[in-house]
Formats: C-alpha cells, structure tokens, sequence
C-alpha cells in the first residue's frame, strides 16, 4: 500500500527506513529500480543493511565509524540520551 502511495503521490524526497529487509536481494533491488523509474524526480533516502543495495546507489554514506556528537557533550543530570 505503501509504494501505491508513492506511485501516485509522487512525493520530492522519500526517507526509506530499513524498508526492504524483509524482502530477498532480488525483490529489494526490483522494487528500487522501479521506484526510480517511476519517481525519477524523487530523491530516495534509504537506510539499510543489505549492503548489496549499495550497488543500486547514487551515493552512498557509510556511518560504520560514526561517533554520535551526543557522546562529546556534556549533558545534565536527568537528560535523556542513548549510551
């Protein structure tokens, strides 16, 4: 239902979180494919861990070595913070 919407709704951006993982290799690179294809105004954000996708990729940004700031900053008794 989901990519019916894209389909039709032709939205400028699409933030894809993890959005393929169920699927096996050749279905998530068919269903990106034809989401260029058919949005090819659109910019695809995807988040993923198949690393195979890469290849379907305009760019890629590899946060494997990412250091979030939140673990830089000193932060006050009682806020909320991934540790």
């Amino acid at each position: 239902m989901l990519f019916a919407r894209l389909l039709l709704n032709q939205p400028k951006l699409l933030l894809l979180d993890e959005t393929t993982s169920a699927l096996d290799e050749t279905s998530a690179r068919a269903l990106l494919r034809q989401l260029k294809q058919h949005l090819p105004d659109s910019a695809i954000v995807l988040v993923s861990h198949q690393t195979y996708l890469r290849e379907e990729a305009e760019r890629v940004i590899d946060l494997t070595e990412y250091t979030p700031a939140a673990e830089y900053l000193p932060l006050s008794e009682g806020t909320l913070h991934a540790s």
